[in-house]
């Protein structure tokens, strides 16, 4: 099986300056646990969310447009940053975990119980369903590299996708892992940095729904079968939505 990772400011690339010089490992090792290592729950917090937590979160799901383009859906989970910024984020250190993160994967065949697994691609296949569009129903973010279903293109607009893919540094090699997530300012091919959209990408230590420029390519490591490796991570390909 194909695997997937996870990843707030707005800004326009000329703008960025010297702070993006700063991003060169714009991929955090979260140590989640691969998909298929996976063989049992294993809850992030030490109980279910209470009552009024699933509610809240609920409200927040139910109240998501219909009959809009998948990135004005992504979009709408936005509204929440300032206003509340802890039901789009992954719950560290917490009690119980985030039930919206887990109503995210109802739009794979991954069933989560929990807010410890990687959800880029979850969050991506929600938006996608939610505008009645065709998803990969998988929580793999490789899974969109399939031309079966999804088209690629060499001119992303905003809306569209980008998959970025973890390489071996030794081999060159995929790792089966990646990042998935919307164009949110169309690239220029003289651009170091793709502007993205998307869920399980970090702000600070925690992983949530945000804004987040992106090296197109760039050196961190990914945690494999419980081992730290140097791998490379680059743009692999942008994916036509819109």
């Amino acid at each position: 099986m194909m695997l997937a990772l996870g990843c707030p400011l707005l800004l326009s690339f000329p703008l960025l300056g010297r702070a993006l010089e700063d991003l060169e490992d714009t991929m955090e090792d979260l140590q989640y646990p691969s998909f298929d290592l996976i063989n049992e729950s294993k809850p992030f917090g030490t109980k279910p969310p209470d009552k009024n937590q699933y509610l809240r979160a609920k409200a927040i799901w139910e109240g998501a447009p219909k009959g809009r383009t998948p990135y004005d859906i992504a979009n709408y989970f936005l509204s929440f940053e300032k206003t509340d910024a802890e039901t789009i984020t992954q719950w560290p250190d917490a009690g119980s975990w985030n039930p919206l993160v887990v109503e995210f994967f109802s739009a794979t065949n991954y069933s989560a119980e929990n807010d410890s697994v990687p959800w880029c691609a979850a969050f991506v296949n929600w938006c996608l369903k939610r505008a009645d569009r065709t998803a990969s129903g998988n929580p793999a973010s490789q899974s969109f590299l399939d031309q079966n279903y999804f088209e690629q293109t060499k001119n992303p607009k905003v809306g569209d996708l980008v998959v970025f893919t973890c390489y071996d540094i030794s081999t060159d090699k995929s790792v089966g892992l990646g990042h998935v997530a919307f164009i949110a300012e169309v690239p220029k091919s003289t651009d170091t940095h793709i502007l993205c959209l998307g869920g399980n990408q970090t702000t600070e230590r925690y992983s949530r729904v945000c804004i987040k420029p992106y090296k197109k390519e760039f050196r961190t490591t990914r945690t494999i079968n419980k081992k730290k490796v140097p791998v490379k991570t680059k743009l692999n390909a942008y994916i036509r939505i819109v």
